[in-house]
């Protein structure tokens, strides 16, 4: 590896400068070539960048010629063609922005391709990188759970006034809403916590007038999911996009020894006689210790400071979509035994 990480970004929306803006903090580590689904925007953000950084108008492109040592992705879910392949197949390490895709039979051949090749590789779920998440997680370990809330509020799209900021999640087709888009750290973070989930019971609610939405919107306004996990325990997960603000946002673990209650910005522990509380110090915030990880490891080679692969990335997308198949059959959906 040379000494200076050279680095590819695939879609430069608003998760992509979050992550720029981490890279930037980094020594040794330059974005070198951009490419995105706007051409336009790609020209733009290499000249924001620097005469180093380098636009490309083809991904295929970019992962044949721009001689980067890792990428990236941050694309739609849908969007998703043979970008992971490409790279997999040349030996890039990428990393990818959740939920990994829209089709689960895709994403499973992907999945095939990663595992063939062996690349280095992770899922952008950047809560499991926390400090306080781990905390969480290994106080759960010890103990037995009986309940696992979840919820997930963001606020209207664009007041409903304008056409909303990410016009493709309000499709159903494309998206899938806020549950399949947001509410996927939610999932996630219930299977880091307390085990794999095996089955989901999900109902969705349309609350709003629809047709003076400008850009269209087939999703559901609201949703309410009851989770089967495999050690016994249950979940309830809430979320929705029709508040004028947002709501609160995280995870309760209800246990035998104490009640976990975690966001993203800190953590208390409810016990008998006392309450512990963590809020650790996050001066770079909440994705940079995810970033600094995946850097890490396509420095050394070294796997472990990675805690989502594709596989794992691919379990909690299946949630997400047992969820949305459930609300259409009108019963629980099972889930899968992927065999990773």
């Amino acid at each position: 590896m040379p000494s200076k990480v050279r680095v590819g970004m695939m879609g430069l929306g608003s998760i992509s400068q979050t992550h720029r803006n981490n890279l930037a903090k980094m020594p040794d580590v330059e974005v070198s070539a951009v490419w995105d689904l706007n051409p336009a925007r790609a020209g733009e953000v290499a000249a924001q960048i620097g005469g180093h950084c380098r636009p490309f108008d083809d991904y295929r492109e970019l992962i044949e010629k721009a001689g980067v040592d890792c990428l990236f992705i941050a694309i739609p879910p849908h969007t998703h063609e043979d970008h992971e392949i490409l790279a997999a197949r040349r030996g890039i390490p990428f990393l990818v922005e959740k939920p990994v895709h829209r089709s689960l039979e895709k994403a499973l051949a992907i999945e095939r391709e990663i595992s063939k090749s062996g690349v280095i590789h992770a899922v952008g779920y950047h809560n499991r990188y926390l400090p306080h998440a781990e905390v969480a997680r290994d106080t759960i370990s010890k103990a037995t759970v009986g309940l696992a809330m979840g919820f997930a509020f963001w606020k209207q799209p664009a007041g409903y006034n304008l056409t909303p900021y990410h016009s493709w999640l309000f499709k159903r087709e494309l998206g899938g809403g806020q549950i399949f888009e947001h509410t996927t750290h939610i999932f996630d973070l219930c299977r880091y916590f307390v085990g794999e989930i095996t089955s989901v019971y999900c109902r969705q609610a349309k609350r709003l007038d629809h047709s003076k939405i400008p850009g269209g919107h087939t999703t559901s306004d609201v949703d309410a999911v009851v989770l089967e996990f495999a050690n016994g325990a249950l979940g309830l997960v809430g979320d929705g996009h029709m508040t004028p603000t947002g709501y609160w946002w995280g995870v309760r673990v209800l246990t035998d020894a104490g009640i976990v209650e975690y966001d993203e910005s800190k953590l208390r522990i409810l016990r008998d006689e006392r309450v512990d509380e963590y809020a650790p110090a996050l001066p770079d915030g909440k994705h940079m210790s995810q970033d600094s990880a995946f850097i890490q490891a396509v420095r050394t080679g070294d796997r472990s400071p990675i805690r989502s692969t594709y596989a794992d990335g691919i379990r909690s997308m299946a949630v997400a979509l047992a969820a949305l198949e459930s609300a259409d059959i009108g019963r629980p959906k099972m889930i899968l035994d992927f065999g990773f």
